[in-house]
């Protein structure tokens, strides 16, 4: 699969790109297959929520081969290269697990932000990629995207002021363990 021209000025312009049918359907079945055995393991890559449900689980390449040829994938490696235009590497890789309108919240913030100032990330080069599993609606939709946020730098720096100590922050700090850079 390669990317338009059109879809490449998009991404440009309102910085996400939406690519329905990257994954066919055997594929996203053979992934949802897979989780329960990875999310499974008791390790510290699992985020639980407050009531003790699975949030996140960071990195399930470390122990799933299909995990890892997920995010190899040629068609996938190469439109994020395109998109970048130069070489890639996979920062962080999740599972996430969260249902619909229960268990806490992710509060607006951008990935980068922290990624410079936790993980010494110079540049922000970086590019989220999410591979939905399931039907997304406006009531289980995990993720909120402000078109063209991208053309203001460092927008959260100041108003991304946190307890270090509590919440998803410090859920967060430790899974900087699992991360590439």
């Amino acid at each position: 699969m390669e990317l338009s021209s059109l879809q490449i000025l998009q991404f440009q312009e309102k910085e996400f790109l939406l690519v329905p049918g990257l994954f066919n359907r055997q594929e996203t079945d053979s992934i949802l297959k897979e989780m329960p055995n990875v999310i499974a393991e008791d390790c510290p890559r699992r985020i639980l929520e407050k009531n003790g449900q699975l949030r996140s689980f960071f990195a399930p390449e470390q122990t799933s081969e299909l995990f890892s040829m997920v995010i190899s994938i040629d068609r996938l490696v190469l439109s994020v290269q395109r998109l970048l235009e130069g070489p890639v590497y996979a920062h962080q890789t999740k599972l996430n697990t969260k249902y619909a309108l229960t268990g806490d919240s992710w509060e607006w913030h951008r990935d980068y932000t922290f990624w410079k100032r936790d993980d010494g990330m110079l540049q922000p080069r970086v590019l989220t990629v999410m591979i939905f599993l399931n039907d997304i609606t406006e009531f289980n939709g995990p993720l909120l995207l402000i078109p063209a946020s991208h053309t203001v730098d460092d927008i959260d720096d100041e108003q991304n002021i946190i307890n270090e100590q509590e919440g998803w922050y410090s859920e967060y700090k430790q899974s900087t363990n699992y991360m590439s850079a």
